[in-house]
């Protein structure tokens, strides 16, 4: 799998998980009015999506920063030999 490849998904996953946030979060917002959910349940719901989707953002950023090591480690190997 080339660097580009693994920051290239990093940045998906990372995107992603803001996208599923801000879904959840303007559910949350719009809890009890007419185009909200008017159940405690769906609500519930969507506190555990806030939650999934900040630890989704953690781990993509965490691939993220793992490439960058990765290849920082190459090039200094690369000047050493």
């Amino acid at each position: 799998m080339s660097t580009g490849l693994i920051s290239s998904t990093g940045l998906q996953g990372v995107q992603r998980g803001f996208e599923q946030f801000q879904t959840h979060a303007t559910r949350i917002s719009h809890y009890g009015t007419a185009e909200g959910p008017q159940d405690i349940s769906s609500t519930a719901a969507d506190v555990v999506g806030l939650t999934q989707s900040e630890l989704q953002v953690k781990a993509s950023a965490k691939v993220i920063e793992t490439e960058s090591r990765m290849v920082g480690s190459l090039l200094k190997i690369d000047i050493e030999v």
